[in-house]
């Protein structure tokens, strides 16, 4: 089993690094990787509890990939770019996370007091603070504010309600800017439920298939092809398109624990009678030296 898409507390999940280990000990995932919103924390974190527990012997571990997910945004529409087994210690990745995590902390304020302004709500001074001591603080983490104060049932609604409707001017950075990145760093650049775009998208037809061509001139390695969201004919679609650009297949299930109704490992892919030979082969590129 693989999992190559998963959030932790350093982003938008609800799992911190040890326990999101111990969870994939537990559900018996090969291959794994975490890959925060704009952020590589939670896999210096995981790096270092694998590393103590293969010194203290014991049980087998899984093989473990540095991720990251960038939010990308260009003339073109919204893109999500994954990165993979980069080599953090060259620096690119981590410096593009910087620039990511103070464009959110604008965001942050400015919806804060677009709710502020036009629903007259705000919150206790103490909330905010920790609020803003998250590493990537976003609309998940206000729209709990919103459900615990009593605005909304639950945080889809909080989110569709109050912070939707307000788009902040901030900055954003391009996909180009995110693959060359993480090129830079010796990683391996895929394209996120290409389908879903950012998430609240559906991308079809010719739309879909001249932005995987445009990604691929940036230097675009590969699409995540099995996906938890995906249905069997977007699967096929998309295998399709990583059969026509000669690019990496990847295979994640979009993990946020608590957060989303996702189980770890709902990828669609059947390791039993999917084989395919584009997720070999990144596998084998990625696992290089493990």
């Amino acid at each position: 089993m693989i999992d190559l898409h998963i959030h932790t507390t350093a982003s938008d999940g609800s799992d911190s690094p040890k326990e999101l280990l111990e969870r994939i000990i537990q559900a018996g995932i090969r291959v794994f990787s975490v890959t925060d919103h704009d952020s590589t924390a939670s896999c210096r974190e995981i790096e270092r509890l694998i590393r103590e527990q293969k010194n203290a012997g014991g049980k087998e571990l899984p093989s473990f990939l540095y991720g990251v997910e960038f939010s990308c945004e260009d003339e073109q529409g919204k893109y999500h770019i994954l990165g993979y087994a980069y080599d953090i210690t060259k620096g690119h990745v981590l410096e593009l996370t910087k620039e990511t995590h103070a464009i959110r902390m604008l965001k942050l304020e400015r919806r804060l007091n677009y709710i502020k302004e036009t629903f007259g709500i705000s919150f206790p001074e103490a909330e905010l603070s920790a609020l803003r001591k998250l590493n990537n603080p976003g609309k998940p983490h206000i729209g709990n504010l919103l459900v615990k104060h009593g605005h909304a049932a639950d945080r889809s609604e909080a989110i569709r309600r109050f912070l939707n409707p307000y788009s902040p001017p901030e900055g954003h950075i391009r996909p180009e800017a995110a693959i060359r990145a993480i090129l830079a760093d010796g990683g391996i650049p895929v394209l996120a439920h290409a389908i879903y775009g950012d998430g609240d998208q559906l991308i079809m037809g010719e739309e879909l298939t001249e932005r995987v061509q445009r990604l691929k001139d940036f230097g675009l390695l590969g699409l995540e092809c099995f996906y938890s969201g995906f249905v069997p004919k977007q699967q096929m679609l998309m295998l399709g398109l990583a059969d026509q650009f000669d690019l990496y297949v990847t295979a994640g299930s979009d993990y946020h624990g608590s957060n989303k109704l996702i189980p770890l490992g709902d990828t669609g892919f059947d390791p039993e009678s999917d084989a395919n030979p584009r997720l070999e082969a990144f596998l084998k590129e990625a696992l290089k030296g493990q």
